[in-house]
Parts: structure tokens; C-alpha cells; sequence
């Protein structure tokens, strides 16, 4: 996470007003690090300044450290003489259910001083409000992770920019499933549509509850469920902002896009990082799809 500043502009700004909200500060989650986003930040900071300390509006990485547990959706928690599940659940907002779900080998009769465990915060942890990018994508994997233990979370290998490509999987039935999203970069709003999926299913399980008019549980042990939210990372951080003119690639990028001035930039783009269209190549009939692709002047056979 790069360091930002009062004026600056962009994702990154979106996800410190995210996280300044889910803190107890709301701003407008406008990417626009304003006289409003200042104010909020300023006064989040002085809960963690020391006193007489200057708080600046500005975010590096110690204040970055202080703001990514409400993008994750937990913070880490030591116990010290006297802390209860109960008291620990309160101080933080959130319910015993919730802390004991997220620490199941914990003995809730013998917790002992300096011990750490893990207490997830009272909020959706998957935003329908900011762009997505690979950074918001490993702080939402995580999180779901800490609050659903038993979800399995892995990789299926990386990205051209050696970006980790994880999947969930949820369930452990003999009849598999798939789901993926973000093969298009410009179609990556259906990267949180699947997290929330995702979120709400294991909410649903952990709840002994129901997933659209499904009883979660029997779902859980009839299907082994692989989600993979963002196929195309580097594709995705290119759209919305994550990378830019500092990116090793970025002139390659830039050189490819001139081809297509159609398109706008980075907007529009919907390949990985090296130009390939990813959804033409599986040999499952993509033929067709690339004659017209070519028919339309995009690219060359």
C-alpha cells in the first residue's frame, strides 16, 4: 500500500474513507482525499497519537497498519487478567458468536494472559461501494478466512505479475462446483458479487440459516463449492487504478493500447496485463469467438 496525501486521488483513497467509515468516522467514499476525508482522518489518528504528537493528513504505512484491520474485518486481540469472550466481544462492537466462531480451539474457561486471538468486527466485510483491485481482493480473502475457519482458502497459481490467484471453497460434498470472475478487467464488478456469495453462504452455514430459499447446511454437505473472485488481478488493478506509469509493464501496456484508440484507457481494457484476451483461450470452441474478435479488428490471428 503506497503512501497518500491530502489532494491525491484514486482507489487507495477509496478504501482509507472504507475504512475510516467502518472505523466510526463516515465520509463520502468519492476517491477524492478532500477537507472531509482530512477531518475524519485527523480525528481516527488521535485516538492512536501520542500525547502532543502532530497528526497530519496523510497515510503511511503506520497509519496504514492502523486502518487495514476494517478492511480485513478483524483485529488480533491479547488477552490480559480478566478479559472474558464476553468483555472482549463488547469492547469491540461485536457478539461472542462471532469471536468464538473465528477461534474454535479456544477454551473459553481458560484463557490466559498474552494469548492472541482473533475478533472480527460488526460489518459486512465485502464493500458494494469502492472499485475492486488484487490488495482489497487479499484483505477480503483473509478476513473471510479469520471469520469462517472452515472455509478452505488456496491458490491456483499467479499472474503474469506473480500476483497470487486464490479460490474459496466452501462445502464438502462429492459433487463440484465452479464459479470464477474477473477474466475481463473492465468486468470486475463481478469480482465482489461472488464474494458477497461467498460471505452470505458462509454466514448462512455458520448460522445453521438460509441461502436463497436453501437450507445452507445440506448445500454445505452436498457440493463442494470452488469460487475463483478475480481470475485476471493484474488486469483488474490496471482498470481501477492500482497500477500506473511506475508499473514494469505499463509502456508495453500503453503500446497496446494505442492500437485500439475505440477504447478508452484503462477503462475499457479487458485483457491481462501482456494483451491476452483470457476468456479465448480454452479449447472449448473459443474459434469461432476468435474469428469474429479478428473480423473486428482486434488483434490478428
Amino acid at each position: 500500500m503506497r503512501n497518500i496525501y491530502l489532494g491525491d486521488r484514486g482507489v487507495l483513497v477509496q478504501y482509507l474513507q472504507l475504512a475510516l467509515t467502518r472505523a466510526g468516522y463516515p465520509v463520502e467514499l468519492d476517491g477524492i482525499f478532500g477537507t472531509d476525508t482530512c477531518k475524519a482522518l485527523r480525528e481516527f489518528r488521535r485516538e492512536y497519537a501520542m500525547h502532543g504528537e502532530t497528526v497530519g493528513c496523510y497515510v503511511d504505512q503506520s497509519v496504514w497498519k492502523q486502518l487495514i484491520p476494517y478492511l480485513k474485518g478483524y483485529v488480533t486481540h491479547v488477552i490480559v487478567k480478566g478479559d472474558t469472550i464476553w468483555n472482549i466481544a463488547g469492547a469491540y462492537g461485536t457478539t461472542q458468536e462471532a469471536v468464538l466462531r473465528a477461534n474454535p480451539s479456544i477454551q473459553v474457561n481458560a484463557l490466559q494472559p498474552g494469548m492472541r486471538i482473533y475478533v472480527p468486527l460488526a460489518f459486512p466485510l465485502v464493500s458494494e461501494e469502492v472499485a475492486y483491485t488484487s490488495i482489497l481482493l487479499s484483505f477480503i480473502i483473509e478476513g473471510l478466512r479469520i471469520r469462517y475457519p472452515f472455509l478452505t482458502i488456496g491458490n491456483i497459481g499467479t499472474s503474469v505479475m506473480e500476483k497470487e490467484i486464490p479460490y474459496i471453497r466452501i462445502g464438502t460434498g462429492a459433487t463440484e462446483v465452479f464459479y470464477n470472475a474477473s477474466f475481463h478487467a473492465n468486468e470486475w464488478i463481478t469480482t465482489p458479487l461472488l464474494l458477497k456469495f461467498a460471505e452470505e453462504y458462509a454466514s448462512a452455514y455458520a448460522q445453521n440459516g438460509i441461502i436463497n430459499g436453501e437450507i445452507a447446511s445440506s448445500l454445505y454437505d452436498t457440493y463442494s463449492l470452488y469460487l475463483v473472485p478475480m481470475v485476471n488481478p493484474d488486469g483488474v488493478d490496471l482498470v481501477n487504478g492500482a497500477l500506473d506509469e511506475t508499473t514494469p509493464l505499463w509502456q508495453s501496456v500503453k503500446r497496446i493500447a494505442r492500437q485500439y484508440p475505440a477504447v478508452p484507457f484503462p477503462s475499457g481494457w479487458k485483457a491481462n496485463i501482456e494483451g491476452t484476451d483470457l476468456n479465448l483461450n480454452y479449447p472449448a470452441g473459443w474459434d469461432t469467438a476468435k474469428e469474429t474478435k479478428y473480423a473486428q479488428g482486434w488483434g490478428s490471428p
